[in-house]
């Protein structure tokens, strides 16, 4: 009798449900958008009984609710429909949200004010089960059935439409043990969206359930299940896996014997062939420095000997690698700073150095100095470069005092590293052609064999995101130190794209490359993937796409097109990110699926901007002047490019009020996007060769 209460709680109780006013909004349920829901609510059960899955809308917008329901691929047409009306008479009763979604054993019901048909969104959840909190004895064995068993069940649901896209089998375990699992997707979604979402879906069930007697994981278009009990139907779509049977002790006799034999021969040729290679990618190496410093040295005067030592033109004072080692206590972990980009970044003061002003400095290196190769000489010399930042990955920052107390930071640039090598011929070869207030300094540069140093300007405040988003750091920030970043970061980027000799696309732009100096002055930094285009060249293409994703443009990120206006998308992420305190990277509302972009917009053509500003601007700022902001930071962020501004207009805007500003469209990347329902699966998607065109002549 306790297990017959117990399955009927679990078939009447809702496993999990979805119904947030705080995102949505509450509806009247007199208002013509309630009596809406009501009628889908009350029309989904009986159409979809019969089919298993079904979706309707009523009304027309701004009343308009769509929605849909799915049925366990296994229970009967009168049982599905029990179900559903079930869920439907719990979400009437308990729920006034405009969106909301809730998830039985044996079906889920969802309705929303957005056209959700034919929309893919995953964000998946763990209903807790009374049955799942059992663990198992041999988890790492028993979970590798499980993911055998639900692989397979996967591949078959979702490559195969005629079986619904549900799918049910069974593995044996143990003697007396057997797992039993079901894989299924909403029908609206292509194969190749199921096929992910049940995958997305796999790697949550690992992450709760791997040691564990049973796991479902729940969501808007697929769920998956798997228990030590039969709970389905197995008379429709059971599969049954076999598991591998044991070899015969003859077989393994012979495997012992064999694999060994024929192992040994090929590990050992394996190891010469590696150590010959190795040997040869050395010598390839160090000739290919000793061109990289010749092609590099010659733009700014410096010139190099055979031996790949520079020789310093007149106005150029070196420093020995031995200084700077002294004066980092042999780059100890106690002087670090930070860690980073392609190599390990340091920060020391000047000893002997001749510099020319006694403003502090930054410099970097590149790790693992070579051994017996004579001192490292270094020149400092004031031409401007925009360059490092606090987040080089895989580098290392230290600090240390020399007896002039001038700070320094110093870049030193991994050996092993080729993409540490082209970043830093392309620093170096930039180093005449950038001097902007709000680029950082590059003070100069050494090469001597595979060593390679970049030395910069030091900068106290570090870089943007540490005041973005520490709580303790954010609350130093009023609205005219934020106005004043975002002014800075804007100049910065404009002198790039039209004031400089050449037109100079970042390509890598986000708040910790912006650093900030004393007096809280942003300073644009780490040009080693920047690009630069010809006097008449608008945009490019490239088939390796670097940078960090978050912050990249949807034309670069997908097809390798970047731009001017890459960059400009670049800084509108920025700006919402200081205006909202929140990162881009990582914002996911999983109640609906909404990226940072997507919110903001969602916010404003809402008329509720201000909810998406952060409290501690709200308490102090004008919101006059945040709601601008704001405004200029979603036209950056559109999905065309050619809709997104030049930054001439935005620093135009910025600066002056009384300038118009057009309404927004859509944001990028924004996953609100409405996909028409009657759209085929198996529709061609072209390239879009989009044209950027440039607004203002150079």
């Amino acid at each position: 009798m306790a297990c017959i209460n117990f399955l009927l709680i679990s078939i009447l109780d809702p496993l999990f449900t979805i119904c947030s006013s705080t995102e949505y909004g509450n509806y009247d349920l007199k208002s013509p958008f309630g009596k809406n829901v009501k009628i889908v609510l009350e029309t989904l059960p009986s159409i979809t009984s019969s089919t298993g899955y079904n979706s309707t809308a009523i009304g027309e917008l701004p009343d308009k609710v769509t929605g849909k329901a799915l049925c366990r691929g296994d229970v009967t047409s009168s049982a599905c429909q029990t179900c559903l009306r079930d869920a439907s008479q719990k979400l009437l009763k308990d729920c006034e949200s405009k969106e909301a979604i809730i998830w039985y054993e044996r079906c889920q019901i969802h309705y929303s004010f957005q056209n959700i048909t034919s929309l893919y969104v995953y964000a998946g959840k763990y209903p807790d089960m009374e049955s799942h909190n059992k663990s198992v004895s041999d988890p790492v064995h028993f979970y590798d059935n499980v993911r055998f068993l639900m692989d397979k069940l996967s591949n078959a649901a979702a490559l195969n439409r005629s079986k619904l896209m549900f799918e049910t089998g069974e593995i044996k375990f143990s003697r007396n043990e057997t797992i039993y699992g079901h894989v299924q997707c909403t029908r609206d979604i292509r194969e190749d969206e199921c096929q992910k979402c049940l995958s997305s879906a796999l790697i949550d069930l690992k992450g709760c359930c791997s040691s564990k007697q049973g796991g479902i994981i729940v969501s808007r278009n697929c769920n998956v299940r798997f228990e030590l009990y039969k709970y389905y139907n197995t008379s429709s779509h059971l599969i049954t896996f076999p598991t591998p049977k044991g070899r015969s002790n003859w077989k393994m006799v012979a495997i012992i014997v064999f694999i060994p034999t024929m192992v040994l021969p090929i590990v050992i040729g394996s190891f010469i062939f590696c150590l010959r290679r190795k040997r040869r990618r050395q010598r390839d190496m160090e000739r290919n420095h000793l061109k990289l410093l010749k092609e590099s040295a010659s733009p700014i005067g410096f010139t190099t000997t055979e031996e790949g030592r520079l020789v310093s033109s007149e106005d150029l004072p070196f420093m020995d690698l031995s200084t700077i080692r002294a004066a980092t206590d042999n780059f100890s972990d106690s002087n670090k700073l930070g860690q980073g980009g392609f190599g390990t970044v340091y920060k020391v003061s000047c000893k002997g150095a001749s510099l020319s002003q006694s403003t502090e400095i930054q410099l970097s290196l590149q790790s693992n100095p070579l051994k017996g190769k004579p001192s490292f000489l270094f020149s400092l010399t004031w031409l401007n470069i925009a360059s490092v930042t606090q987040d080089f990955p895989h580098c290392k920052l230290f600090q240390g005092v020399l007896t002039n107390v001038k700070e320094i930071a110093v870049k030193r640039l991994s050996i092993k590293s080729w993409q540490g090598l082209e970043e830093f011929k392309n620093e170096f070869m930039l180093i005449e052609k950038l001097q902007h207030r709000n680029l950082v300094r590059l003070l100069g540069c050494g090469m001597e064999g595979e060593e390679k140093l970049l030395i910069y300007e030091f900068m106290p405040n570090k870089s943007l995101d540490i005041f973005i988003f520490d709580a303790e750091r954010r609350a130093q920030l009023d609205w005219e130190t934020c106005y004043n970043i975002i002014g800075g970061i804007a100049r910065g980027l404009l002198y790039l794209h039209e004031d400089s000799r050449l037109r100079i696309i970042h390509r890598d732009l986000k708040p910790s490359n912006v650093l900030l100096d004393h007096e809280m002055v942003a300073k644009i930094s780490d040009f080693g993937m920047a690009r630069f285009f010809g006097e008449n060249q608008n945009k490019a293409n490239t088939r390796r796409v670097v940078g960090t994703f978050g912050y990249m443009a949807p034309e670069y990120a997908m097809e390798g097109i970047f731009s001017v206006k890459s960059d400009v998308f670049s800084f509108g992420v920025i700006l919402l990110e200081i205006i909202s305190g929140k990162r881009s990277s990582g914002f996911y509302l999983t109640e609906h699926g909404q990226t940072l972009l997507a919110y903001a917009w969602r916010l404003w053509i809402e008329g509720k901007a201000m909810e998406f500003v952060d409290p501690l601007l709200v308490e102090r700022s004008p919101a006059e002047g945040i709601l601008r902001c704001l405004h200029i930071g979603l036209l950056c962020v559109q999905k065309d490019p050619a809709d997104r501004p030049t930054m001439s207009f935005v620093d135009l805007a910025l600066a002056s009020d009384p300038i118009a500003l057009p309404q927004p469209q859509q944001p990028a990347f924004s996953l609100i996007k409405i996909v028409p329902a009657h759209k085929s699966s198996s529709t061609d998607r072209s390239v879009n060769q989009m044209t950027v065109s440039s607004f203002l002549p150079r």
